[in-house]
């Protein structure tokens, strides 16, 4: 269940469960925390096939595109770390939100993806005004990440 001021949500998407919602005093951070709802009894080895047990449980942090301006949002994970009862083989439970080979969402992959196919128009607008085109593409990216 979420919890924001005197607001209550509950939510399960693609095995997390929504626990809670942060922010820092100064409003320009939030983080939404989401727990790993998976039993042993649903999850098998990749290996082998076999039955597993919790290993040991840990935290994926993932940034996300901003909800307002200004703001960094950041989506916080709570895995389970698997071992087979039959091949000791160990895993981690997949995240269906990170953009692979990344420590971010796929919203915030394909907005970044969108700014880099504006090249063509950052280049033009560098021809246009070139002594604020730095500043306009630190800017973007400064917003993407922060």
């Amino acid at each position: 269940m979420l919890y924001l001021d005197d607001i209550k949500v509950e939510f399960e998407s693609q095995g997390f469960k929504g626990t809670h919602i942060g922010s820092n005093p100064d409003k320009d951070k939030s983080v939404l925390f989401l727990e790993s709802v998976r039993s042993t009894q649903t999850v098998w080895c990749p290996y082998c096939g076999g039955s597993v047990y919790i290993y040991e449980n840990g935290q994926v942090k993932l940034k996300d595109i901003p909800i307002q301006r200004g703001t960094t949002h950041i989506w916080n994970f709570f895995i389970h770390r698997y071992q087979c009862n039959c091949c000791h083989e160990t895993f981690t439970e997949e995240i269906p939100f990170k953009y692979p080979g990344t420590r971010i969402t796929y919203r915030a992959a394909n907005r970044i993806k969108g700014f880099l196919q504006q090249k063509i128009v950052m280049n033009q607008y560098k021809r246009i005004n070139p002594k604020t085109h730095d500043k306009m593409c630190l800017g973007i990216y400064f917003f993407i990440w922060f």
